[in-house]
């Protein structure tokens, strides 16, 4: 389990994430257990994430934290498209610059990383003609 890091905090404020991105990194985590390490190497920053807390860090400052996705508000959800209200703590100054793109970048590699999960495991199986009559 990870937790928020003892660094000092810029500011922290309510936020959405889009639904299409938060779903596919439920989905994602569901499926491929959590915690889960995602790494976007032209920008080398790492987003961890976990059930209740997504957190981006930097690797070119030595792994300092950007910003921190928490307490979403499944609860208040109206449907499956419908945005996830949250908490963002961000750490650094330029964390929103990079926070959003990154979020994206995140759902995207996921995404090709459902479908191609899928197309691994995807079986046909025969149909099986009743001959009873």
């Amino acid at each position: 389990m990870i937790r928020l890091p003892d660094a000092p905090i810029l500011s922290n404020h309510s936020a959405s994430v889009d639904a299409f991105e938060y779903n596919l990194i439920h989905l994602a985590l569901v499926r491929f257990g959590a915690p889960q390490l995602v790494r976007l190497g032209a920008r080398d920053l790492d987003i961890l994430l976990e059930h209740d807390l997504w957190l981006c860090s930097d690797r070119r400052l030595d792994n300092m934290p950007l910003m921190a996705w928490t307490r979403f508000a499944r609860g208040e959800r109206r449907g499956p498209y419908a945005p996830v209200r949250c908490q963002i703590i961000c750490y650094h100054a330029y964390a929103r610059v990079v926070g959003r793109q990154a979020l994206t970048d995140v759902a995207r590699r996921l995404d090709d990383a459902l479908r191609e999960d899928v197309r691994g495991h995807t079986r046909v199986l025969r149909w099986r003609v009743r001959r009873d009559r």
